[in-house]
């Protein structure tokens, strides 16, 4: 429908009463804005209902109405305008900070010393003859250490259960094809079993496992962030392409198109 082809019906009594004074509309748009750009939109609509219950003895009143509702309509799209570069620099600094913990993938970036450890043995092409103190792998080791030390002088048992979950799969391993009918007090098994039970009643331990799950969460939308921008920068790269062909007639160089991902 464009503006010569209005629809030449009334206004309801329930699009009137949501324009009346008091009603919950009407006061979520005077608090737009400090009351200036929300207010003003409301004043227009209010106008236009006013015009359209009575219309006779106007020239255009439909095509008025029309009118004045896209002025409206621009009164609440500035609305935010003013905070929008704030916004935009909250947005920066958060994913900024993210950028430090996650990979674009969303996985942590060696959160835990154990991590550290299995990051840098990955990064290893072959493993060195001696590992000294100095050396990445040594400096991972030493962490690990300290940070184990630190947890059972503490009198806490270490909160990633490296060392329970280990002994739990070397006496699985021991057992060989069967498990027996009864496992003793003493058993193997029953004591590497008890010894992680306790760590993982343990209150760190639970506190640790609260927080991994909301790291996780924090690291999957972080994860959707970076594919969301890059759908976005490359469908940009798209459009803008296809701009320079139209206009140019030539398929636009490597540079041309990483300045458009900015």
């Amino acid at each position: 429908m464009d503006i010569f082809q209005a629809d030449l019906t009334r206004p309801s009594a329930d699009d009137v009463a949501l324009l009346a004074e008091g009603s919950a509309f009407a006061l979520r748009l005077q608090c737009f804005s400090d009351g200036k750009a929300g207010a003003l939109a409301l004043g227009i609509l209010r106008d236009v209902c006013d015009l359209l219950c009575e219309p006779d003895g106007r020239r255009k009143p439909y095509v008025t109405a029309q009118a004045m509702c896209r002025v409206a309509i621009e009164c609440l799209m500035d609305i935010g305008k003013g905070e929008a570069e704030g916004l935009q620099a909250a947005r920066t600094a958060v994913k900024k900070s993210l950028a430090a913990v996650f990979e674009a993938d969303g996985s942590p970036k060696a959160p835990t010393p154990v991590d550290g450890l299995f990051t840098t043995l990955d990064s290893l092409s072959a493993f060195p003859p001696k590992v000294t103190s100095g050396s990445a792998l040594g400096k991972a080791v030493t962490k690990l250490l300290h940070a184990r030390a630190s947890a059972t002088a503490g009198g806490r048992p270490p909160v990633s259960a490296f060392g329970a979950v280990q002994k739990v799969l070397d006496a699985v391993d021991a057992l060989g094809t069967a498990v027996p009918e009864v496992l003793t007090a003493g058993h193997p098994l029953a004591v590497a079993l008890r010894e992680l039970h306790t760590i993982r009643s343990n209150e760190d331990f639970h506190r640790q496992a609260v927080l991994d799950r909301r790291l996780e969460a924090l690291g999957t939308a972080y994860a959707r962030q970076c594919a969301m921008e890059a759908e976005e920068d490359a469908y940009r790269v798209m459009l803008l392409c296809a701009v320079v062909r139209k206009e140019t007639g030539r398929e636009p160089g490597r540079a041309e198109k990483e300045a458009f991902r900015g």
